[in-house]
């Protein structure tokens, strides 16, 4: 009988297959920058640190993934509750086939405006708009979205180097000008697109 009973067993299990494996999850990545350096240009102005806007950690991940094609969301976590001042900016800025993508969500008089500029050698291109995606804040945290069409590349798998994340305050009027940055996170590895 035990015989026949481990005979059925493997037989069962010969004819069910391999268990399916789960799809992988991206992943995404997250870096950090130091605390307390929040005074204009990570220190050069040498003013007091202003905790609203000095990033601590950085975290970047896919948004809307397709099979061939991925946006960015960015989360930034500061050092205390974002300011919701007119000129309050969040920036994501990367460099990929020689051309430079800033996104940068800036807190209006009226609601945050979404500018995207691309400079590819002497010439670019440069893009205004309402928030498709909204700027969401939830304690100190600030998160937004790079749509794919703002990436040069935007294929699951391209890489984005020379990523700078931060805050800046510029005036809410020219927000299509790049604000001034008050604190900024770098990461110095290649981050794929879709991971």
């Amino acid at each position: 009988m035990r015989t026949l009973t481990a005979l059925a067993l493997a037989l069962v299990a010969a004819t069910a297959g391999p268990a399916a494996a789960a799809p992988a999850r991206p992943s995404g990545v997250t870096f950090t920058d130091p605390a307390g350096d929040a005074n204009g240009l990570d220190g050069a102005h040498g003013a007091g640190s202003q905790p609203a806007f000095d990033v601590l950690k950085v975290r970047l991940s896919p948004h809307a993934p397709t099979r061939h094609e991925s946006g960015v969301t960015v989360r930034i976590d500061l050092a205390a509750a974002p300011p919701t001042t007119p000129g309050t900016s969040y920036f994501f800025r990367t460099e990929q086939h020689g051309c430079e993508t800033r996104v940068t969500y800036t807190v209006g008089t009226d609601r945050p405006e979404r500018s995207i500029l691309t400079t590819c050698g002497t010439s670019g291109g440069f893009s205004f708009s309402s928030l498709v995606d909204p700027l969401r804040v939830s304690g100190s945290s600030v998160t937004f979205v790079v749509p794919a069409d703002a990436l040069t590349d935007a294929t699951r798998g391209a890489g984005l180097k020379g990523i700078e994340v931060g805050t800046a305050v510029g005036d809410p009027m020219f927000a299509a000008s790049p604000p001034a940055p008050v604190d900024r996170a770098t990461y110095a590895k290649v981050y794929r697109v879709g991971s």
